[in-house]
């Protein structure tokens, strides 16, 4: 799970970092966040997160559904 809105860098730039490290490139990202314009959901999925979720289009449990489903992939 990553937020976009961070304070000293944003999600982005930690997703690009993730997935440019060998080591830990392969783990699912799932972006979290507020901001739901669409070029920033393209954006977060172009760049290798396996979902976009708006927060305030979720419910908790909606979350968790979402997360266990991509830990069983």
């Amino acid at each position: 799970m990553l937020d976009i809105l961070l304070p000293k860098m944003d999600g982005f730039t930690v997703l690009e970092n993730l997935k440019k490290d060998p080591e830990v490139k392969d783990i699912p990202v799932i972006l979290l966040t507020n901001l739901g314009q669409k070029d920033d959901v393209e954006k977060g999925l172009e760049m290798g997160a396996v979902d976009y979720l708006i927060k305030a289009h979720f419910k908790p449990s909606e979350t968790v559904d979402k997360v266990k489903k991509v830990l069983s992939l």
